[in-house]
């Protein structure tokens, strides 16, 4: 049980870290990031999402907004102008 656990935590960071996406935003506010997620989307970027806020208190984690590595300046440059 205990090696399946560890599997499971590994694939799933992984998938967080994977080498084609990067991470361009993390935080809690998820209408902030569905905002940038919309305005990414509308301008053509593929974006995902990660969410990784506890649910049974909403208090502890980040969500985080992810695109392909060719298109992360062009989406950094859109996220920080929301941000502005």
């Amino acid at each position: 049980m205990k090696n399946l656990v560890k599997s499971l935590l590994t694939q799933k960071n992984q998938k967080r870290t994977d080498a084609n996406w990067a991470t361009i935003y993390a935080g809690v506010d998820e209408h902030f990031i569905a905002i940038c997620k919309f305005s990414l989307e509308n301008e053509g970027i593929r974006t995902r999402t990660y969410n990784q806020k506890d649910s049974t208190y909403n208090a502890f984690g980040e969500i985080y907004l992810q695109v392909p590595t060719e298109e992360m300046d062009r989406a950094q440059n859109i996220v920080n102008s929301l941000h502005e």
